[in-house]
């Protein structure tokens, strides 16, 4: 994972500032996404011992466990998608990249990042627009509006595009200190 930008001399003050400001907001969100990430699977244990104790237990089930612990693996996906990405820990089929040269391996992740960015830009766009529709609707089970579980994939969204952006930044970086050095890297 980079961490720090490895020569500072290229690179003017407000570009820097501008990294600086993003790498600090983005280090927050992956805090932010953990910590949601810890209280969301605490709660969804509880959420099916509940349920597992009632049916088999008191032989008895309730009607909404089942809805919650949807609900709270939907979130879970995207919080711990933004955790994972800020880490660079996702599934990677890196057979083609390793193959590559060091300067169009920046190439390359520098236009899947692009790539992911303009994905998350559409996800949060299209999430808002069904979140925002579905005020009205109610689950049957929980009795709450359906714009919480869907809210879920805006918020992940964004979580996502600014650590995606953050990891971009630093790539076309050190893409950019390759040729500024006169060296591939």
């Amino acid at each position: 994972m980079l961490r720090e930008f490895p020569n500072k001399k290229y690179f003017d003050s407000s570009i820097k500032d501008v990294f600086s400001i993003i790498d600090f907001i983005a280090s927050k969100a992956y805090r932010l996404a953990i910590v949601f990430s810890i209280l969301l699977v605490f709660v969804d244990l509880l959420v099916i011992l509940l349920q597992v104790v009632c049916r088999y237990v008191f032989h008895s089930a309730l009607l909404w466990p089942e809805a919650a612990a949807r609900y709270l693996g939907i979130w879970l996906t995207f919080m711990g998608s933004s955790a994972v990405l800020y880490r660079q820990e996702h599934v990677v089929v890196s057979f083609l990249q390793d193959m590559l040269p060091s300067r169009m391996r920046y190439y390359l992740l520098v236009f899947l990042h692009s790539l992911l960015f303009i994905v998350l830009i559409v996800l949060l766009i299209y999430g808002i627009d069904i979140s925002i529709r579905s005020v009205s609707h109610r689950d049957p089970a929980l009795f709450i509006s359906m714009i919480y579980p869907r809210l879920a994939v805006p918020v992940g969204s964004l979580f996502m595009l600014v650590i995606n952006l953050n990891i971009l930044m630093k790539n076309i970086q050190l893409l950019m200190m390759s040729k500024v050095g006169g060296k591939t890297c």
